[in-house]
């Protein structure tokens, strides 16, 4: 895993490759870097998408095709991949934010790390646009896009925008909105922040001298331990700009009701989802007909292939409450008994997202009148 504080021992080191500012200006083209690293993890373990190098590079893809294919991509209003929340509009705020003053240690060192160098990590570009938007300050997905535009190196229209949809909450591919970032995070935090501080002492110098146990939360500290790092809350630094447990509370509700409200006013889905049904079903679900083996071991005599049931819809009730589910078989031979491994629904799952980003990419480029490449290429 890398770090979104950067490199242990030297935090202002990337602990990526850094090599997104190189292929937003062309000076590397995604294909040499897609070739490169299949040879450097053949024949080794690795990681798979999308949480691998390749992985990243297909979701780069999607957001180009997403950013030709949807008109309104960058707007809020009249964009299909955009639910539109009614966002807070708090210049006080915003500015706090961008400054790196909003009494969030972690917060404030990630935006003073994007003000400084040009660059934060992607899991650092989640906790800050998680806290600007439903997280903690209510203010909308545009603004932090527009100041991530104007600091980033690596600053690309149609990621830009993809990103901050994605991580606002509002997009048909977003994670549940409700699963929101800690702006204190701890070791155990899908974040990965080392815990030491030297990365807040680095960027916020404020807080150099802070004790590590009260590094993301100064304001914790008692009197004394402040007057001794010679920080002292609300007078050398910024007391926290919200609370985020209750902020948290608020903004969620906000975005239930605004959710909630759309949903009653929406005109009907198409009819595969169900009649009438005006709710968006969510995401495609994996299913498994899996029958464990007897014997001790879960994978113990599995076959080699099987079969995976990708579920389309959610089930509709019938009479006598059964349920009806549609299923597709994405691979093996007809009546093979599934794998128990989890990996290969996902596999499957990946492998049918991939194939219709292609396929739109190739829509698109015939309605242009151009090759694929001219997609695919970096711009």
């Amino acid at each position: 895993k890398t770090a979104s504080t950067g490199r242990r021992g030297e935090p202002w080191e990337p602990s990526t490759t850094g090599l997104s500012p190189y292929l937003k200006f062309g000076c590397v083209s995604v294909r040499t870097i897609w070739h490169a690293v299949a040879a450097a993890i053949e024949r080794r373990s690795h990681s798979t998408p999308p949480q691998s190098l390749h992985g990243q590079l297909l979701f780069r893809e999607m957001f180009y095709v997403l950013g030709a294919a949807v008109p309104n991509f960058d707007k809020a209003s009249g964009n299909a991949m955009c639910k539109e929340i009614p966002w807070g509009a708090d210049e006080e705020r915003v500015a706090a934010w961008e400054e790196g003053r909003t009494g969030y240690p972690f917060i404030d060192a990630l935006m003073r790390q994007l003000r400084t160098t040009g660059w934060m990590h992607h899991l650092g570009r989640h906790a800050v646009a998680c806290f600007l938007t439903r997280g903690d300050l209510w203010q909308h997905w545009t603004v932090g896009r527009d100041i991530f535009d104007k600091y980033l190196l690596d600053a690309d229209w149609a990621l830009n925008n993809g990103n901050w949809l994605w991580l606002a909450g509002v997009a048909p591919f977003s994670s549940p909105y409700f699963r929101v970032y800690d702006p204190c995070p701890g070791p155990k935090s899908s974040l990965n922040a080392e815990q030491t501080g030297e990365f807040v002492r680095h960027f916020v110098p404020e807080l150099r001298r802070m004790p590590a146990k009260y590094i993301y939360k100064p304001w914790t500290a008692p009197a004394a331990v402040q007057q001794q790092a010679g920080c002292i809350v609300g007078r050398d630094y910024p007391a926290p700009i919200v609370e985020h447990a209750q902020a948290r509370e608020a903004n969620l509700a906000r975005f239930k009701a605004a959710l909630d409200e759309q949903a009653d006013s929406a005109a009907p889905l198409p009819e595969k989802f169900g009649a009438g049904r005006r709710k968006d079903p969510g995401p495609m679900r994996s299913l498994y007909d899996y029958a464990a083996p007897k014997g001790k071991g879960r994978g113990k005599g599995a076959p080699p292939e099987a079969t995976v049931s990708i579920d389309l819809t959610e089930p509709e009730a019938e009479a006598g409450g059964a349920t009806q589910q549609r299923k597709q078989r994405r691979w093996g031979p007809k009546g093979a008994a599934p794998a128990p491994d989890r990996a290969l629904a996902l596999d499957a799952v990946w492998r049918a997202f991939s194939s219709r980003v292609l396929l739109q990419a190739h829509l698109v480029c015939l309605a242009r009148g151009a090759h694929i490449s001219a997609i695919i290429a970096p711009r």
